[in-house]
């Protein structure tokens, strides 16, 4: 973590001091190109950690087998991609911002309904319809928030602000991925003693089913917590 930490302040430092740096960090000096950064980087932390959870609760607790898992998560796929469509036309029309702020209230809403609703028999279709509303969510706030931090910005200066802004979305991926994931670990050690890990998980008897799909609630409690705080960042964002 040291050296992960010292390596970064030096790419910081080479990138603010370089004549022609690969990342162009001044430009996120701007306002709103800050407010999109920091929306998309928890947003992204929060929504692609949580994805890693959803196909192992319906494995470990459900009992599906791998291609059911992914099957049961093809809706909250349909909806990301369909009304991120729809958002992507909208930001011509409507202030980037506004979208942003529907979906910052959306998708944090969908992964606490989840975590609050989850259990060990809960119906299919609750889990799948907080999915949906999860992946609507997020879908509002990606691509116009994207949108908002690149706008007004010169033609020079624009695929810059876009490589930083994806950059910053998968450093966000794999931080938010490695909490989340922690916090499932925590969770299990924690509720079912002795269990190390994932693998020990797989092995265990139908009766600790109560337990791994609590263990699976804390972790989206962790998730809903971290896409709340996108909420901040993306009050700074243009809305007329």
């Amino acid at each position: 973590m040291a050296l992960g930490a010292v390596l970064i302040a030096g790419f910081v430092l080479r990138a603010l001091t370089a004549a022609e740096p690969l990342l162009q960090l001044r430009l996120f000096a701007r306002r709103r190109l800050a407010a999109s950064a920091g929306t998309l980087v928890v947003v992204a932390g929060a929504y692609f950690g949580s994805m890693v959870l959803l196909p192992l609760y319906y494995q470990l607790v459900r009992g599906q087998d791998p291609a059911a898992a992914g099957l049961l998560g093809v809706p909250q796929v349909l909806a990301t991609g369909i009304i991120m469509q729809v958002a992507t036309r909208l930001v011509d029309r409507i202030p980037p911002g506004r979208i942003v702020a529907l979906g910052t209230v959306l998708a944090p809403s969908g992964l606490l309904v989840l975590a609050w609703q989850l259990a060990a028999d809960t119906p299919y279709w609750t889990i799948i319809a907080a999915t949906v509303v999860i992946g609507m969510g997020v879908s509002m706030t990606i691509m116009p928030a994207t949108a908002a931090g690149t706008r007004g910005l010169s033609h020079a200066e624009a695929p810059a602000a876009g490589t930083g802004l994806v950059i910053i979305q998968q450093v966000g991926s794999a931080t938010g991925t490695a909490i989340i994931t922690a916090a499932l670990g925590r969770s299990l050690a924690t509720r079912l003693p002795g269990t190390d890990g994932l693998d020990q998980a797989f092995g265990l008897p139908p009766s600790a089913a109560p337990a791994l799909a609590a263990s699976f609630q804390d972790s989206y409690l962790w998730a809903g917590a971290i896409m709340l705080l996108s909420l901040v960042p993306a009050l700074f964002l243009p809305r007329r």
